[in-house]
């Protein structure tokens, strides 16, 4: 967190004359485990913030799947190279864009009535996503990507004849280029501005695994089968789990809506 320089630390007088005591945030330490680490977070409880005087937008662009599938497909029939990539610690590389003052979480040990104003969007806040994201697009733009008219979140870049795109889901995603060398030269200038972790054998992506065979790549989602074999729907073997006579209702209400196991549809 200090290497980040994610906050600054300010006497509690100080920081009251900015913002009132009930804005100070609490936060609390969320610990992940992934398929090959373990993870520890500190995580801010942004839904304390009030809108319009602690954060204006929270938007950002999510990318399609289709968009993905499509990079691997052009990588694929034109035989350019690929690599995915985790940006470590993304939200931590983006300038917070309003005043939010944290309580010290557990286990730190600052001077006595003293708090902690974020520097960096740190995770929890509202406006968190939305600083990452509009932190990237610029690095971005600054290489020479642009971004799609289509799917925001995939960027495509040309100089000199090569060809590139970039595909990105929050801190994770895919890049291919037309040339080892075009590849190598984005690879180097990313890394100048952040904090990535590369890898050349495609395994998988935002949860989707990724196998290459001798037409190209397949996906599959095992995780997922998995989470629905667990909600009993391994005999469900339908696109649709509604009967085939069932007669819909052309009055909705919210009554409908009150079912337990919902989201198992």
């Amino acid at each position: 967190m200090k290497e980040e320089e994610v906050f600054i630390m300010k006497n509690l007088k100080d920081a009251l004359k900015e913002v009132p005591c009930e804005s100070i945030l609490s936060t609390k330490w969320v610990f992940v485990r992934k398929p090959e680490r373990f993870k520890a977070r500190l995580v801010a409880r942004g839904f304390r913030q009030i809108h319009g005087i602690y954060y204006e937008e929270t938007f950002a662009p999510t990318p399609t799947f289709g968009a993905l599938r499509l990079l691997f497909s052009i990588a694929t029939t034109n035989n350019w190279p690929i690599k995915t990539f985790d940006v470590k610690v993304a939200f931590l590389h983006s300038i917070i864009d309003k005043p939010v003052y944290v309580w010290p979480p557990q286990g730190m040990n600052i001077p006595k009535h003293h708090v902690l104003k974020l520097h960096k969007a740190l995770y929890g806040t509202k406006q968190a996503s939305r600083c990452w994201w509009i932190h990237l697009k610029e690095i971005l733009l600054k290489i020479g990507f642009t971004p799609n008219g289509e799917d925001a979140s995939t960027y495509t870049f040309r100089k000199d004849g090569q060809h590139a795109i970039l595909w990105i889901h929050v801190d994770d995603g895919a890049l291919t280029a037309s040339s080892t060398e075009t590849l190598d030269w984005i690879t180097t200038q990313l890394n100048m501005y952040l904090k990535i972790k590369w890898d050349t054998t495609i395994k998988g992506l935002v949860g989707i695994s990724i196998d290459e065979v001798p037409m190209g790549f397949k996906f599959s989602q095992p995780e997922l089968i998995m989470k629905l074999i667990n909600f009993n729907k391994s005999n469900v073997t339908a696109k649709s789990p509604l009967p085939a006579n069932c007669k819909l209702e052309s009055h909705f209400s919210m009554d409908n809506m009150d079912k337990p196991y919902l989201k198992r549809i």
